[in-house]
């Protein structure tokens, strides 16, 4: 179990080294066609861990948080996968800001960093699915126009 865990965290840094490079090298909208491809992966690991329906799924995507468990779970599983959230089910917001940082041009990642600085001041649950299903939400509310959510 243990070499399944060290090879999905591999996978995971693999992923967000060539998200990085496709960034630095592409257009804005080639940008965005290249997040959709490699969170193709983590849609269809989590839907199958969760059982989400994927209509459900893209609902949030497009910023409809349908009130779901299965739902929920999906984006703990997401934020499980990306390392935002941790083993405990807490929120690791510094994780993300690195990620932000290092996936997102400059002019957008202030945005999104105050964003999720905020919610993961203001959103609490004692759940892991609800929490990261709040935090979510809050962070596509908090910035509609950049929300993007694999």
């Amino acid at each position: 179990m243990e070499k399944v865990s060290n090879m999905t965290t591999y996978t995971v840094i693999c992923i967000l080294i060539l998200s990085v490079h496709i960034i630095n090298e592409a257009h804005a909208g080639a940008s965005r066609e290249q997040m959709e491809k490699i969170s193709e992966g983590f849609r269809k690991t989590c839907i199958g861990k969760t059982g989400a329906d994927l209509a459900i799924v893209q609902e949030i995507r497009n910023g409809n948080f349908i009130v779901d468990p299965l739902a929920k779970c999906y984006t703990k599983c997401i934020m499980g996968l990306m390392k935002t959230l941790t083993k405990q089910g807490q929120i690791d917001a510094e994780m993300m800001i690195k990620q932000i940082n290092i996936m997102v041009s400059p002019d957008i990642a202030g945005h999104m960093i105050a964003g999720v600085r905020k919610c993961h001041v203001e959103v609490s649950a004692d759940e892991p699915c609800e929490l990261a299903w709040l935090f979510t939400k809050c962070v596509h509310d908090e910035n509609p126009e950049l929300f993007f959510f694999p």
